[in-house]
């Protein structure tokens, strides 16, 4: 009598099990790239969008005073009043007492914008030149991952004269802060680094060099 077998056999079962892993293991591997990618490029996204939209909520101003951080305005507040960050930014309560911590950049980090010096350099004690002061703006992103910040900080940041872009940091938005506008000096120390319009894109061996927090990397763009 002939007997029909059925099931299938130790071996063959590891086989199949072998077969799904790998490709689990392939699959997580895309899907972490694909991630990283879409992060890399909603943080352009993000820091263009505000760009644009500071220009047109201060195109009849003579400077970018109301971002002083000295300013009685609340500076988090009139991003969201004026619709500036896009909504997708916005982590935490909305309204008159927001603070910084109620925005997040695709990173989950922190996010911050203020005024400062376009040509003279601002001091402990506040801006040494009334009259150029609060003709730039800087925007800060922070708690980015040590690969998005290599990744992000080599990218081209559109330094053309048109452009508007006068530095980029990282880990270094005080020394930002202080650079003259015509006499801005690139460095690539270790642990930080800063490019100006003319160095940039920043050297992906700086980037790599100034990106030492694993998820704690600030960046920081200044224009005018």
């Amino acid at each position: 009598m002939k007997i029909n077998e059925k099931g299938r056999s130790m071996i063959e079962m590891l086989g199949v099990l072998a077969i799904i892993g790998v490709l689990s293991v392939g699959g997580i591997a895309g899907y972490s790239k694909a991630m990283a990618k879409f992060r890399a490029n909603k943080t352009i996204d993000q820091v263009s969008h505000i760009v644009a939209n500071v220009r047109i909520l201060f195109g009849s101003q003579k400077n970018y005073k109301d971002l002083a951080t000295d300013s009685t305005t609340n500076v988090p507040a009139l991003m969201y009043k004026a619709h500036v960050f896009p909504d997708e930014m916005l982590g935490g309560t909305a309204g008159d007492d927001m603070t910084w911590a109620d925005w997040n950049n695709a990173y989950g980090g922190s996010v911050n914008l203020y005024s400062a010096s376009r040509f003279a350099i601002e001091n402990g004690s506040g801006q040494n030149d009334a009259t150029k002061a609060h003709k730039a703006f800087i925007i800060v992103f922070g708690g980015i991952p040590k690969e998005a910040c290599v990744d992000l900080a080599s990218q081209n940041w559109d330094a053309s004269s048109g452009s508007g872009l006068i530095a980029f940091s990282i880990n270094n938005t005080a020394t930002l802060k202080s650079q003259v506008y015509d006499a801005c000096e690139s460095k690539g120390e270790a642990g930080k680094a800063l490019s100006c319009f003319n160095k940039m894109p920043m050297s992906v061996a700086w980037a790599a060099n100034a990106c030492t927090a694993d998820t704690t990397n600030e960046l920081a763009w200044k224009y005018y």
